[in-house]
């Protein structure tokens, strides 16, 4: 055993007491030695007092050493604890800085983000208001040239024949051509009459398109000259020479009207029937 541990445990105060104690129970234990044995010599008393307080204190010493590894390694374990959890701290430190910076990132990132939908936003309302304004001009030219492109529309879809026998009345095939030679008092008197001829020989495929173009640009015509109006004749009338054509279809000479194929028009002023209805009876 080493000497200086030894002598490190004999300058505490605790084994200097255990070692008093132990010393004054062994010399209670030779004074009954030598009461009981007279004949033992008090050198060889001593002798054995010195050799068992010796191993005594071996022993203390032992027990004592033992505790003072287990104390070491107790402190050391505390230590590497200790340092184990410095370097999680260090760790955890390290990973809060990153993630502090990560959400400063991405709070620039949200700053960003608003920006730019601030941006869209308001680009979509300079959108809005531009449609709106668009859809306010289409609804405009809607009001005002609806009838135009339908009678350019009707237009459109008849045949090269067709055109060809339209082309002394219409000199402009444009929507702006076909309404202002449409809204003339001749040109919407010759065109009732091709319509005329055109449903009473029935064999032109555009004939219905022929007649919704008449009334197309008599609703026109009308605005022009509001003393001519459409004739007001419509099913159920009864069937008047004076006022209708007899259709070539009809089952009888007289009677019920059971189909208007050409509406005619007359001057209100006058009550001059201009144009007769061409009628099926």
């Amino acid at each position: 055993m080493d000497v200086n541990v030894i002598l490190e445990l004999l300058n505490d105060s605790q084994v200097q007491e255990k070692i008093k104690s132990i010393i004054i129970g062994n010399k209670n234990d030779s004074k009954r030695f030598v009461s009981n044995q007279n004949s033992t010599s008090n050198v060889e008393v001593d002798n054995d007092c010195l050799v068992r307080e010796n191993q005594i204190l071996k022993k203390e010493s032992e027990e004592m050493q033992g505790f003072i590894k287990k104390l070491k390694a107790l402190l050391l374990g505390k230590d590497n604890e200790i340092t184990d959890n410095i370097s999680k701290i260090e760790m955890l430190e390290s990973k809060i800085y990153s993630l502090q910076h990560l959400v400063k990132e991405k709070e620039l990132e949200i700053v960003r983000l608003n920006g730019e939908v601030k941006s869209v936003n308001d680009l979509l309302a300079t959108s809005e208001n531009k449609h709106e304004r668009t859809d306010e001009k289409l609804e405009w030219y809607r009001e005002n040239f609806s009838e135009d492109i339908k009678v350019q529309d009707v237009y459109s879809e008849f045949s090269e024949q067709t055109k060809s026998s339209l082309s002394g009345i219409f000199k402009d095939s444009s929507p702006k051509g076909l309404i202002s030679c449409g809204i003339q008092d001749k040109n919407i008197g010759n065109l009732w009459d091709y319509a005329k001829n055109e449903v009473v020989n029935g064999t032109n495929p555009d004939i219905a398109g022929v007649v919704k173009l008449f009334d197309l640009l008599f609703s026109r015509f009308i605005i022009a000259y509001p003393m001519y109006e459409i004739q007001p004749v419509k099913l159920g009338d009864e069937f008047d020479t004076q006022q209708h054509v007899r259709h070539n279809s009809s089952c009888n000479m007289s009677g019920i009207i059971d189909a208007v194929l050409l509406h005619g028009y007359l001057n209100t002023k006058t009550n001059k029937v201009i144009k007769p209805s061409i009628v099926r009876i």
